[in-house]
């Protein structure tokens, strides 16, 4: 009898011990679904948040990208005036473009750099704007008395193979003789008005160097505050 009660009490107690067994199993297999779907949530932030960090990255990068572009491309004017405005007014709306890019998706309390960056480039553009027009004008203005002289060159020569004894410096009828002083007349007129628009050719030349120069000078500092809260922003460090 004793036996049977020993044994009964063996298989309680195995019942027993099965029961915790079977719960303990549920709950750590409830712990190990919890701490997988934990991390794949995170996971998925994680991601979530290296999405933005790098969509950020990209468009952060094309502004500074298309403000570098926009400044190293006014010294075209000195080089390629023909293809400068075309090129300018292109630099600058995608400048603007790019910019008002970073103003939508910077954080808050970084939108008052980019807005005072953007701002401060778009006033140096203007005020540099009347003196490419002055440069421009300069420049138009020599070709077209390059090419007067030229005529004027091109005209005397002509002139003095028709007549080849006013160029041995033999005396001619009148006629000839003030056909070629109205000739020399020309071309000596010519020299001065390229002379003339050559000294204001170079004078604009100059100033338009320098100001350019003072133009990335002047915003060196903005520009610096710029891609500085930027890096912050994403967590770049030199």
């Amino acid at each position: 009898m004793d036996e049977l009660v020993t044994a009964a009490a063996t298989i309680h107690a195995a019942q027993i011990q099965a029961y915790y067994a079977l719960w303990a199993a549920v709950i750590g297999a409830i712990g190990i679904i919890f701490a997988a779907w934990y991390a794949w949530q995170s996971g998925i932030k994680l991601q979530q948040h290296n999405n933005i960090i790098e969509a950020k990255r990209e468009v952060y990068l094309d502004a500074i990208t298309k403000y570098q572009q926009l400044a190293n491309d006014l010294k075209l004017i000195t080089y390629a005036p023909d293809k400068f405005h075309e090129v300018y007014l292109s630099n600058k709306k995608d400048f603007l473009i790019s910019i008002n890019k970073v103003q939508l998706i910077c954080d808050k309390a970084n939108e008052y750099v980019v807005l005072d960056f953007k701002n401060n480039v778009d006033t140096k553009i203007i005020e540099l704007y009347g003196f490419f027009e002055e440069f421009l004008e300069s420049y138009y203005s020599l070709i077209g008395f390059k090419e007067k002289l030229e005529l004027a060159n091109k005209d005397l020569n002509n002139f003095l193979t028709e007549n080849p004894k006013l160029a041995q410096g033999r005396v001619l009828h009148t006629g000839i003789q003030l056909s070629a002083t109205k000739i020399q007349n020309e071309l000596a007129e010519s020299r001065k008005e390229y002379e003339a628009a050559k000294i204001g050719y170079d004078f604009n030349l100059m100033q338009i160097n320098e100001k350019i120069q003072n133009f990335e000078a002047d915003l060196i500092n903005k520009y610096n505050n710029f891609c500085n809260i930027l890096r912050a922003e994403l967590k770049i460090v030199n």
